[in-house]
């Protein structure tokens, strides 16, 4: 998987984006097909539990971009560098 990832975008073949959807893929089908420990009645528990940590964490990202923008438009950063 590494070398997918490194490997792709070290050659110039894909973009970061890219060499992580061919790394969720390939650990998908190691984990259906090579490993064994991946049931295909276990797909849609996972994708919800993904798909939970993905909204999680962009709700994050969105709530810090809004208070950074009231940060900047009440101009903090000059009140706090002002003394």
């Amino acid at each position: 998987m590494a070398a997918i990832v490194v490997g792709g975008i070290m050659g110039g073949i894909v973009t970061p984006t890219e060499a992580a959807a061919l790394a969720a893929g390939y650990g998908l089908v190691v984990g259906l097909f090579v490993y064994g420990d991946l049931k295909w009645r276990d797909l849609p528990g996972v994708f919800l539990r993904s798909t939970s940590f993905s909204a999680s964490i962009l709700l994050l990202i969105a709530t810090a971009t809004v208070l950074n923008w009231i940060f900047a438009n009440a101009d903090v950063p000059r009140l706090l560098t002002s003394g």
